[in-house]
């Protein structure tokens, strides 16, 4: 009887094929439970606040990413938000604080316990978006959205160009602290700009500038929460890595948690 086996190069290519064909259904496959994963994010987003201006895709933070931030603020709400690129995330960030921090118009009391919005941009014409964007809300008073020129900025690491006017977030501490009459307990800091095109790392800044610019206070330790987004990307990983090894570098203990987002995110916590 003739063989009918095939000859190896043709094996071979059909082995290719199908290894092709394999990982194209698992492409599609990840691809629906992505976008599965970002409705049910929208939908609990839309159940918390209502209504979202803007978009939740692509350059903006994703649904995912916007829910954990908020699950967050309201898990434990902060004193002080810092925000280094604004955006549609300025104003879920602020239609969280009132829901973390309810207060009747107009209340003395609401006002002493509303928190501080630091949003940082660097780009005239989306920080004229972003303020149009906030502009309706009843915390818009308690939001400083800087228009933050990058500029050089450098530690033992190498040279950056990053955020200008971050003297504002030690302003912004002190005088919370001075309003509420006693440290402040917890700080969430929403890290999404500037872009990866302004140079390599070019969010790490975010982490020693913020150890800079809040003094620590032995008596009662401060505990920050960093939300990074993006970290599906190699720059972002490298930063996650420098971050970590600058905390470990001064004796800081720190807790490390990927997201499995769809752009990848990272949550890093540590007292100061």
């Amino acid at each position: 009887m003739p063989s009918t086996s095939l000859p190896d190069p043709l094996l071979q290519r059909l082995g290719a094929i199908e290894q092709r064909l394999q990982a194209i259904e698992q492409s599609k496959r990840n691809a629906t439970l992505t976008i599965t994963r970002q409705l049910e994010a929208f939908i609990q987003l839309h159940t918390l606040i209502g209504s979202i201006p803007g978009q939740l895709h692509g350059w903006p933070i994703s649904a995912d990413f916007a829910l954990r931030m908020l699950h967050q603020l309201l898990a434990e709400p902060p004193e002080l938000v810092i925000e280094f690129g604004s955006g549609t995330s300025t104003y879920l960030l602020l239609q969280g604080l009132a829901l973390a921090y309810p207060q009747r118009s107009g209340s003395a009391q609401g006002a002493r316990s509303a928190p501080q919005l630091l949003s940082y941009e660097h780009l005239p014409q989306f920080h004229q978006l972003t303020a149009e964007l906030i502009a309706p809300g009843r915390l818009r008073r308690h939001a400083q959205l800087l228009l933050a020129p990058l500029e050089p900025w450098s530690d033992a690491s190498g040279s950056y160009s990053y955020y200008s006017q971050l003297e504002r977030i030690t302003a912004a501490a002190i005088a919370l602290r001075r309003k509420r009459q006693r440290p402040l307990h917890r700080v969430l800091v929403i890290v999404d700009g500037p872009p990866g095109a302004t140079g390599p790392q070019a969010r790490y800044p975010a982490l020693p500038a913020l150890l800079q610019a809040i003094p620590a206070d032995p008596a009662r330790p401060l505990q920050i929460t960093l939300l990074l987004d993006d970290l599906i990307r190699a720059d972002e990983q490298a930063t996650a890595a420098s971050w970590q090894a600058l905390l470990a570098d001064r004796g800081i203990a720190a807790s490390r948690r990927d997201l499995p987002f769809e752009k990848g995110a990272m949550e890093l916590r540590f007292p100061l």
